[in-house]
């Protein structure tokens, strides 16, 4: 939701953040249960405010290119036609 509104984001590296969350390209991933981690890497965009808008465009660019409608319907599309396939295949 961050990255829509093209807000930094410190995050953790859990479920699929790791792969749309990147330190010091669109904000800060920190470790599960790692309370000194979460700190730090607060700590850290803290300090990293003048990237705040880079971070924001780029991690806006990334939901844009894979949660965008019309990239979810395309992908969903071609889920349907691979099935359909396979289906007359069989």
């Amino acid at each position: 939701e961050a990255m829509s509104h093209r807000l930094p984001v410190v995050a953790t590296a859990a479920g699929g953040i790791p792969d749309k969350v990147f330190t010091g390209r669109n904000g800060v991933l920190v470790q599960p249960d790692d309370l000194t981690g979460l700190v730090n890497g607060l700590r850290l965009a803290l300090h990293m405010r003048d990237y705040w808008r880079a971070w924001g465009d780029a991690g806006y660019t990334i939901v844009a290119q894979t949660f965008d409608w019309r990239v979810v319907a395309r992908q969903t599309l071609n889920s349907y036609e691979q099935a359909l396939k396979m289906t007359k295949r069989s």
